[in-house]
């Protein structure tokens, strides 16, 4: 299944990509459901419920049109949003880096948060913005201290997110909570995909394209740390609930490393893609 937030008329709604149509999910689910991290806390039993009755009746409900409703983040302001540095062998191999011997770590903070199709602000204190496609696994069950073996049954689904930074902030400050958290500089979605429509996350062709030329290409294959070893090293000492998001890195081809070097200004349009999991566009704009 393909969940995804949206809004539509100023009401937040729960919405289900069915055989390619966009569904309003209240229509057919408990209409207390608005939004996927209310379906992510249901009990197993009662999402196969909910799957099951889209299933059977997706084809009643008249298809929503994208170009009228706002698609909204998947992660939610009160979940995680917890990021990787360095974490593709290419993309350490572009920088003349050696590969990390554990996870970098680190947060975009809840201000950042934005869905697909928005508009990322450009503020005036930053000249050096950049892009960076990532694969992104929420956490559907509350876990800590899980192993690697056992750490995909706690995985809720997929999504695609566009880690954008400020590189002189990230330059000058001497770390990234500033660099990487600046309004809506954390754009994920469009869909929430669900673990059976990716049954190998780590066999997936990545990319970004700016303004239609080709910047960023990978495949997950490249990982350093895979999705089960971030789980397990997570929840060792910070117990994941559901709906937190753990974006799993980006690969080579970001504007700081190329000569000369490329970022992104007002009136660009980045869309970055995850095989399977979706496309996530957004075009940069002027800060009010």
């Amino acid at each position: 299944m393909r969940w995804f937030n949206f809004e539509i008329n100023g009401t937040r709604r729960l919405g289900v990509s069915w055989h390619d149509r966009l569904l309003d999910a209240t229509v057919l689910t408990d209409p207390r459901l608005h939004r996927v991290l209310d379906y992510l806390f249901l009990t197993t039993e009662e999402r196969k419920k909910i799957d099951a009755e889209v299933e059977r009746h997706g084809d009643c409900i008249p298809p929503l049109d994208p170009s009228r409703i706002r698609f909204l983040s998947i992660a939610e302001p009160e979940t995680k949003f917890m990021c990787i540095g360095q974490n593709y062998a290419d993309h350490c191999r572009e920088q003349n880096v050696a590969p990390p011997t554990a996870p970098i770590l680190f947060c975009k903070m809840n201000n950042a948060l934005a869905g697909h199709g928005e508009i990322i602000p450009v503020p005036a204190t930053t000249t050096s913005i950049d892009f960076e496609v990532e694969l992104a696994v929420v956490i559907g069950r509350p876990c800590h201290r899980v192993s690697r073996a056992e750490a995909l049954q706690y995985v809720a689904g997929y999504t695609v997110v566009n880690d954008i930074s400020a590189r002189d902030h990230q330059r000058n400050d001497g770390q990234w909570v500033r660099a990487k958290s600046l309004d809506k500089f954390g754009p994920n979605g469009p869909f929430l995909v669900t673990p059976e429509e990716v049954p190998n996350p780590h066999n997936l062709n990545i990319w970004l394209d700016l303004n239609g030329r080709r910047m960023q290409q990978s495949n997950t294959c490249n990982l350093i740390f895979d999705i089960p070893y971030l789980i397990e090293y997570y929840s060792r000492d910070i117990t994941l609930l559901p709906g937190d998001l753990i974006s799993t890195g980006t690969p080579p081809g970001v504007g700081c490393f190329r000569n000369p070097p490329v970022f992104v200004k007002p009136g660009d349009k980045m869309e970055a893609t995850v095989e399977t999991v979706g496309t996530l566009v957004n075009w940069l704009g002027r800060a009010n």
